[in-house]
């Protein structure tokens, strides 16, 4: 698995209007949810007539052009926990959001069948990093590298000031 796809489960509407593919799980929760309800672009999932794209409905669309998929990653006749004989494709190379009520399927999805389908897949959700109460996506990704050095050279300071680790044994001033 090589490339920057990129897949996310989410309720934040910000995010789901940037996704270049969208894969809305539902209809509803629990027993009620597991399904594939809607597949596309953000303008279809304002068009459908899920509960996500009526919800969404209101929202202005944010970017006018989708990235390309170069292929799709798939997963074909899921049954986990909510999950009914689900068959999704996934595209390559792009940000999909995953979406859906709470409970409809969607971490079944992209934690239990995705990965055990594509497990050199990396999947980044909102739990805690690794077992470090510091870690955070700026330190896992290597952004805050970046950002250290960034100020430490507009400040003219060593950038081993900016360490996470040293807050606890600076003294306080």
């Amino acid at each position: 698995m090589q490339g920057n796809t990129v897949i996310i489960v989410e309720h934040d509407r910000d995010v789901i209007k940037v996704a270049d593919h969208l894969v809305d799980v539902g209809p509803l929760a629990g027993i009620h949810g597991g399904e594939i309800m809607f597949e596309g672009s953000y303008e279809g999932l304002l068009a459908s007539q899920t509960l996500t794209g009526l919800h969404l409905h209101a929202l202005p669309a944010f970017k006018d052009t989708l990235r390309p998929s170069t292929g799709f990653y798939t997963i074909e006749n899921a049954n986990t926990n909510n999950l009914k004989n689900v068959s999704v494709s996934i595209p390559k190379n792009v940000l999909t959001v995953v979406t859906g009520v709470a409970g409809s399927g969607k971490s079944s999805l992209i934690h239990q069948e995705f990965m055990s389908h594509y497990p050199e897949a990396v999947v980044i959700d909102q739990k805690q990093l690794h077992t470090s109460s510091r870690s955070n996506l700026m330190t896992y990704t290597g952004i805050f590298d970046k950002i250290r050095t960034v100020f430490a050279k507009a400040n003219n300071v060593d950038k081993a000031l900016f360490f996470i680790q040293l807050q606890r044994s600076m003294p306080r001033m």
